[in-house]
């Protein structure tokens, strides 16, 4: 009996030991990020912009300027390694963004519970202040057409988690054309087949007739088609193996080729990403008929292989892996939005 009562108490012990540590680990997340915030007001202030992404990564907050040099934190701190509540080891990290070309930041964190007024889980620092949920949820959903999109944050990345659905339905049989109005493919020729997994593009129609890589296209203000390398860095965010860097590498080293492990299967809905993509299928141009509903997704990028054809992603209902391929401009393939 005695034995039992000892070994409760000590369990009670332990457990208390932990809380006070988990809560201590919040107390340095919050005031790391109290301290990172007032460092980015302290350059805004002085250079009228926060730091760039490269500026972030040196490590310090400072300035240039004239030859003179203003250190405003000399080192950034970091999150305390162990991850608290439902925090994973990546949303434990602090991650920075400069947006809105340096005119807002998001700050990215996580608190194992609530301290003060900010409750427990990921948790957006950004000019305004802060807002529960991470800066992709919380901030950045875009409303088009009366319908507010899914979003979701990967690594750094703010990803649109559903297809895109934009413009006005034309038949399989009729050509989308550069006429100031943005047309769509509903696969079958069926609306429904839209609403639930986003149009079928040409790809000189997703780019709205612009061949510049990162063009906003047909996506919403602030949003853009992501490039071939902003693809490759979701891939690389998603990848755990010991292979992520020769898997996906970046530029026009590896023109077509099956990528990865299971990156794929990763990206799929249900998948531990969020980026929950289906599989709408394809319009074919050359007889223009649909094909591979349910079994294949083809993601237009704005990147074209040496200048001539556009990459794109293809991700398999039953594959793990990703394909990216040059493809023809002229298939009728999804859209996938990348936040600025």
């Amino acid at each position: 009996m005695v034995i039992a009562i000892i070994g409760l108490l000590a369990s009670i012990s332990v457990i208390a030991l932990n809380t006070a540590r988990a809560k201590a680990r919040d107390t340095k997340r919050v005031a790391d990020i109290k301290q990172i915030s007032t460092a980015l007001e302290l350059f805004f202030n002085d250079m009228g912009r926060y730091p760039s992404d490269a500026e972030w990564a040196s490590g310090s907050i400072y300035s240039t300027s004239s030859g003179a040099t203003t250190t405003y934190l000399a080192n950034i701190p970091t999150a305390p390694t162990t991850p608290d509540g439902s925090c994973t080891a990546a949303s434990n990290a602090y991650q920075y963004t400069q947006a809105d070309a340096g005119a807002n930041y998001y700050l990215n964190f996580c608190l194992g519970g609530q301290v003060s007024s900010l409750p427990a889980g990921k948790t957006c620092g950004h000019s305004g202040g802060t807002s529960a949920g991470d800066c992709c949820q919380a901030l950045l959903a875009p409303t088009v057409d009366g319908h507010t999109y899914d979003v979701v944050q990967i690594g750094t990345q703010c990803w649109m988690a559903e297809n895109l659905n934009v413009g006005v339905r034309i038949n399989g049989t009729a050509g989308q054309a550069n006429n100031g109005i943005v047309e769509k493919y509903c696969f079958d020729d069926l609306d429904a087949n839209c609403t639930a997994r986003g149009g079928l593009y040409i790809w000189n129609e997703a780019m709205q007739y612009s061949t510049t890589a990162g063009a906003q296209g047909i996506c919403p203000d602030n949003w853009h088609i992501p490039t071939n390398d902003e693809w490759t860095t979701l891939e690389r965010a998603v990848c755990t193996s010991a292979t992520c860097v020769t898997d996906f590498p970046y530029g026009d080293t590896q023109p077509t080729a099956i990528r990865g492990t299971d990156e794929g299967a990763k990206l799929k809905l249900g998948g531990s990403s969020g980026f929950n993509s289906l599989f709408p299928g394809m319009w074919y141009f050359i007889a223009s008929y649909f094909s591979y509903q349910n079994t294949q997704a083809y993601y237009w990028t704005s990147s074209l292989q040496y200048g001539s054809f556009p990459y794109d992603r293809n991700i398999g209902s039953s594959d793990s892996t990703i394909r990216i391929e040059p493809s023809y401009s002229g298939f009728g393939q999804s859209v996938r939005c990348l936040h600025d």
